[in-house]
């Protein structure tokens, strides 16, 4: 009988003989016509929450749970009304189709639970940020799986956060048709719960909303393979939110360059979460552990950034990231580099990127807290790096002054996380080895005064890209060779008789090369410091000096240089 412009199914009554065939769907089908013809908004019914068998009818054929109430027979159970709206009427719930000026998405029944229990694994799409860039949306599938729960509280307060949720709509013919494309090229659904997420699937392919958002690690198998078939993405959320990031920063992901060499870096890509998972996990570090912190940093898209570095096959070599912090703190949490030929190099230059980055920044301290960070001791203090309480902390300061004030720093206090209040002299140790050694432990800060010896050398342009002029590397199709510009230590060699006394400074200024005039001719494009000088044969030196990478070849004169 309509009822407030609706029909209702008091009962539906089949003989045992013609149970569990097609008749069922028939009746309905019948009844879902005329709704249509007639312009109801819809079908309800109620159904007591225990009939198993009762409930996989009205869910198979198109309808959904709304609300339960307590029954009012004999013994505690809960009455279940369930809903199929005619999607060519007005409705109790309105139609929707996505927003077209946002990112659509839907979420499956667990991603929706996780955002309603604040879990860490939903956190990313909660940012402040997206709130208008993307549009999240359910299914009515989703009531039917929050109908499986066994508490009704629990029920009916997962069903009350639904609510808060667009819910996408889809014709049953539309439905139907996707459904079967989807069955026909995933796996055969044996549990409700398989069974639930093709349709889910379906309601989103038939919503013409190309996201879907789940952390379904069996259905996520697929995800290429429905890609391909139906144009539509299966995304982990931190995955989305990469993705969201990606749509409005585009440029930004773009790989560039890595110091002007053959190596590239770019910002982590939704498509490169999982092989990252598998490339840089320590072996002793547990799986979650390490996908919990990976996920924490990709999700924090506008105060963390996270890096790939590749080489010329795109073959993964590194990966870091870095948060901007309040109080002018910039904090490393990830800092991965594969074993290979160029990890030593590779990790100088990442830590020579990430004091590039934290000067931009203008932080006033870099902590490096990944305990899986496989970076010698040696070389994290080379770039002013000292360990303190389990973390690495480097101190920046951005004034050029006098030797003795710089020294004064020493003696002031700083605040470390983890450690409190600490003075600058028992995070530096002290080192009477070069009047510059402080000026390297705080860098980018530059004593006036030193008391060393500078010198200006010519260098060609070549040398000069394979060495340290990234700009002039950029302009080459090839870039620098990795293994030359990635060396944060390179021995000169000269056959000048001019005393040259270490330490001190040296600055380099780009000659005119053989080729077409270069953008650096006649430029400063470095300083170096002068740590050591030795005298000798040009074959005795090279034999010593050999892990710096000079090449004989290039020097033509050697030879007549021994003799």
């Amino acid at each position: 009988m309509p009822s407030f412009r609706r029909l209702s199914i008091t009962h539906l009554c089949l003989d045992e003989e013609f149970r569990g065939g097609l008749l069922t769907q028939r009746l309905l089908d019948q009844l879902k016509a005329k709704c249509i013809e007639q312009q109801y908004s819809g079908i309800s019914l109620n159904c007591r929450h225990d009939y198993g068998a009762a409930k996989k009818v009205w869910a198979n054929n198109g309808f959904y749970p709304v609300r339960e109430k307590n029954g009012r027979g004999k013994g505690d159970y809960q009455v279940v009304t369930w809903w199929w709206a005619n999607s060519s009427a007005p409705s109790l719930f309105e139609s929707y189709e996505g927003n077209p000026e946002k990112i659509n998405g839907v979420i499956d029944v667990n991603t929706l639970i996780n955002l309603k229990e604040n879990d860490i694994s939903t956190a990313a799409l909660t940012g402040d940020w997206l709130v208008n860039e993307i549009e999240l949306s359910i299914t009515k599938e989703t009531y039917v799986e929050l109908l499986r729960h066994e508490e009704a509280l629990v029920r009916e307060e997962s069903r009350t956060f639904a609510g808060r949720f667009p819910m996408v709509e889809a014709n049953d013919e539309i439905f139907d048709e996707k459904l079967k494309e989807l069955e026909a090229i995933l796996p055969l659904a044996i549990t409700p719960q398989d069974k639930s997420d093709r349709r889910q699937l379906a309601y989103t392919y038939s919503a013409n909303i190309e996201v879907f958002i789940t952390s379904d690690v069996d259905l996520l198998s697929f995800a290429d393979l429905v890609r391909e078939k139906c144009g539509m993405h299966m995304f982990k959320p931190e995955e989305f939110v990469l993705h969201v990031d990606e749509t409005l920063r585009e440029s930004m992901y773009r790989p560039a360059r890595f110091a002007g060499t053959r190596v590239s870096m770019n910002k982590i890509a939704s498509l490169d979460l999982n092989l990252a998972q598998t490339q840089f996990r320590h072996n002793q570090e547990r799986k979650s552990t390490f996908t919990r912190l990976l996920r924490a940093a990709v999700s924090d898209v506008h105060n963390t950034e996270v890096y790939l570095i590749r080489d010329g096959s795109s073959q993964l070599l590194g990966m870091f990231s870095m948060s901007s912090i309040a109080d002018k703190e910039c904090v490393v949490r990830i800092l991965r580099i594969n074993a290979g030929s160029l990890s030593f190099t590779l990790a100088a230059q990442v830590l020579d990127s990430i004091i590039k980055k934290a000067i931009v920044l203008m932080v006033e301290q870099v902590r490096i807290v990944d305990s899986y960070a496989e970076i010698s001791h040696q070389l994290l203090s080379t770039f002013g790096f000292y360990l303190i309480n389990n973390q690495y902390v480097k101190l920046c300061d951005y004034t050029a002054r006098s030797l003795q004030k710089l020294k004064n720093i020493m003696d002031k206090k700083v605040h470390i996380k983890g450690s409190g209040e600490v003075l600058v002299k028992e995070l530096i140790p002290c080192s009477t080895a070069s009047p510059l050694w402080l000026e390297k432990a705080l860098s980018p800060a530059k004593a006036l005064d030193a008391d060393v010896p500078i010198y200006v050398i010519p260098i060609k342009p070549h040398w000069a890209m394979e060495l340290f002029d990234h700009r002039l590397a950029l302009e080459d199709l090839f870039g620098s060779k990795p293994e030359l510009a990635f060396s944060y230590e390179n021995a000169y060699y000269t056959a000048t008789k001019q005393i040259i006394q270490a330490p001190g400074r040296i600055v380099w200024y780009v000659s005119k090369g053989s080729s077409t005039k270069s953008s650096s001719y006649g430029k400063i494009r470095a300083i170096s410091y002068l740590d050591e000088v030795t005298f000798g044969c040009p074959k005795e030196l090279f034999k010593k000096y050999r892990r710096l990478m000079f090449l004989w070849d290039l020097w033509p004169g050697y030879a007549s240089a021994c003799r």
